[in-house]
């Protein structure tokens, strides 16, 4: 089985980036104040029509376009395969991306897609907002988002059953046809029943805000032959024996567990499934 290792760039050092606002390459109109400029800071926005050339572009089945607009300048794009992530202005009604950096995952048949969705995204298109809906226009390409809070709004932490997806350390995020999947579902008796892909048990947590605190985890003790499943069984341990609390988020089906050095990166299941 083959384990990729994936570049990542981590939250925490993606905030020791320094955004910087670059004046304009031609001496065009002056940007608007920035009272003037569109609210998106702290918005997810997901793509609901595209147009090149006037016709509709075909969006590869299984992905979505989705632009996110952080704090500080902060912004982040997706296509269905790699991370884009940089700073972005607006400057005159345009969208300028900078620091642009991508994660270089192999995912056939979607590479065309992000290579062509990121490529209008870092030609400065022309940006408008409208309430919970965001257009995108350049190069002859129409792009009509629409707030992801009302598209998609996000998932509770309890009630899901979430499936491990990824393993992070400091500056990697691991994947692999790991033997079996490891999975967490939270109650609302505060119990959390775990499944580490090889063996099980249960622990207690709290929720307070953004942070969650994870006692002890006691886990069955059954041999785990496969490498890659005493793997996976050790970084989902390592969040309850870790310093706590730890910080989670979820951004609609995704739940985000960040400990000191790593995490885990986890989806929803479907139901039944």
């Amino acid at each position: 089985m083959q384990l990729d290792r994936v570049l990542v760039c981590l939250s925490i050092s993606f905030l020791a980036c320094t955004a910087k606002t670059d004046a304009p390459a031609s001496g065009g109109a002056t940007p608007p104040s920035s009272a003037a400029a569109p609210s998106v800071e702290g918005r997810t926005f997901l793509a609901r029509a595209v147009t090149e050339g006037g016709k509709p572009r075909a969006i590869v089945e299984g992905t979505a376009l989705s632009m996110s607009f952080g704090e500080r300048g902060q912004f982040g794009a997706h296509a269905g395969c790699n991370h884009l992530s940089g700073h972005f202005a607006i400057e005159g009604g345009k969208l300028v991306v900078t620091k642009a950096m991508t994660t270089e995952m192999a995912c056939p048949g979607k590479l065309e897609q992000e290579s062509w969705y990121y490529g209008v995204l870092q030609a400065s298109p022309t940006i408008t907002v409208d309430g919970s809906t965001l257009v995108l226009e350049g190069g002859g390409v129409r792009i009509e988002y629409l707030d992801r809070a009302v598209a998609t709004p996000d998932l509770q932490l309890v009630g899901p059953t979430w499936r491990v997806d990824a393993v992070l350390d400091a500056s990697t995020a691991m994947h692999a046809a790991w033997p079996k999947p490891a999975t967490l579902s939270f109650a609302a008796d505060g119990t959390v029943k775990v499944d580490a892909g090889c063996n099980g048990g249960s622990a207690r947590y709290t929720a307070a805000g953004n942070e969650l605190t994870l006692s002890s985890l006691a886990l069955t003790e059954l041999a785990c032959a496969d490498p890659l499943a005493t793997d996976l069984e050790a970084a989902v341990a390592r969040m309850f024996s870790g310093p706590q609390p730890v910080t989670w988020s979820i951004t609609v089906d995704r739940l985000s567990l960040r400990r000191e050095g790593g995490g885990l990166d986890l989806v929803a299941t479907p139901a039944g499934g």
